[in-house]
């Protein structure tokens, strides 16, 4: 039910370190919605010190996760991912498509329980590893994906936003507008004004 869309939120530092590739789902996201979304995220964005700190989350509470985290996917700074994760979940107008408890989590880790009801090592590989290649095999989606590549640093240092029906492939947006049901909403004015909005923020859109 829904017309259903995903957008992947991959970042990573100056240095092409990843500190997170997750996945936002939008129940009813075609239109205006997921774009709109995209944008106010990028203008709150938080700020790295906000994320690596006591602000958002005790990073003292998940020992196993930041372990795996760190060693097992590479993310450099596993307590900024869990506060960025738990940040877009709730800031967003859609939600964290792979939807974790890090209690249960943990206590999974730490007592080697595979929970086939998420909460496991594979939630957390889809959840903060996800990719351009292989984020669309989580996704259950009807109406178009949208990707936010962004670098980071003290703060966001360049983002481009792409659109794509076929993650292997990908479109302008006014191409990815000429479907028959975005076409009503995103018109030619809207889409001059959303490059103008994110021009002005330094955001690039294919």
């Amino acid at each position: 039910m829904g017309e259903r869309t995903q957008l992947l939120i991959q970042v990573k530092d100056k240095k092409d370190n990843l500190l997170i590739g997750t996945v936002l789902h939008y129940q009813w996201g075609y239109g205006r919605t997921m774009l709109m979304d995209a944008l106010n995220l990028i203008i709150n964005f938080p700020w790295h010190y906000d994320l690596d700190s006591n602000n958002i989350m005790d990073h003292n509470n998940y020992p196993e996760i930041d372990t795996f985290l760190k060693n097992n996917l590479n993310i450099k700074f596993p307590v900024l991912a869990r506060n960025l994760y738990s940040w877009l979940g709730n800031t967003s107008s859609g939600c964290n498509n792979i939807p974790l408890d890090f209690d249960k989590t943990e206590y999974n880790l730490k007592n080697q329980i595979e929970s086939p009801y998420q909460n496991n090592i594979s939630s957390l590989e889809l959840a903060f590893h996800a990719n351009q290649n292989d984020f669309a095999n989580q996704c259950d989606n009807n109406d178009g994906y949208m990707i936010a590549d962004i670098i980071f640093d003290r703060y966001i240092k360049k983002c481009e936003f792409k659109f794509c029906y076929n993650p292997t492939q990908l479109i302008s947006l006014e191409s990815y507008s000429n479907d028959v049901k975005q076409s009503h909403f995103l018109n030619p004015k809207f889409i001059s004004a959303y490059k103008t909005i994110c021009k002005s923020y330094d955001i690039k859109v294919n």
